[in-house]
């Protein structure tokens, strides 16, 4: 459905020094409050959409309706969840026409906010959306996969499961 089989072997990890790395961090701030036993502040993450714009926050708004009813749910349902959430929500364009730039990691709320993204936008706003609501970080990996022929592309795949997210890509 949401997930396809792969090897389990990885192939390549992609570390990235652009600007959206340091989103990412900050934003991890946001989306996993540092006190234990909340993972998904709901309204924090909200207040920061706000700043964002208009379009993140029609997002997080839309997003808190997704996780609300999934909180509690096996990680299966969870991660096939909010694969189809972002999927949907958001259109693949790549970062050239989309920021102007070769390669550019945007934070979830920059990907709801564009409303567009490449392949690692949607591994990162899944990986980040998935933690918040509490899958362990050591289950989920975000990998890089290059094709015989054709551009490399980011994916996410909880760790272990032996399936693979699809990025939409």
């Amino acid at each position: 459905m949401s997930f396809l089989p792969v090897n389990r072997r990885i192939l390549a990890f992609k570390v990235s020094r652009s600007p959206g790395v340091l989103a990412l961090c900050w934003l991890l701030c946001c989306f996993v409050p540092l006190h234990l036993g909340l993972a998904w502040d709901a309204d924090r993450v909200q207040a920061a959409a706000a700043r964002h714009g208009e379009n993140a926050l029609m997002g997080v708004r839309l997003l808190r309706q997704v996780v609300a009813p999934i909180q509690g749910q096996s990680e299966l349902v969870q991660v096939n969840t909010i694969n189809e959430f972002y999927n949907r929500r958001v259109l693949f364009r790549e970062d050239q026409d989309n920021w102007g730039q070769p390669d550019y990691w945007t934070s979830p709320l920059e990907l709801l906010q564009r409303g567009a993204g490449d392949c690692e936008d949607y591994a990162i706003a899944k990986y980040f959306t998935l933690t918040a609501m509490g899958v362990p970080h050591k289950k989920l990996r975000m990998v890089y996969v290059r094709a015989v022929m054709g551009a490399g592309r980011a994916v996410g795949r909880p760790y272990g499961s032996g399936l693979l997210s699809d990025t939409g890509c």
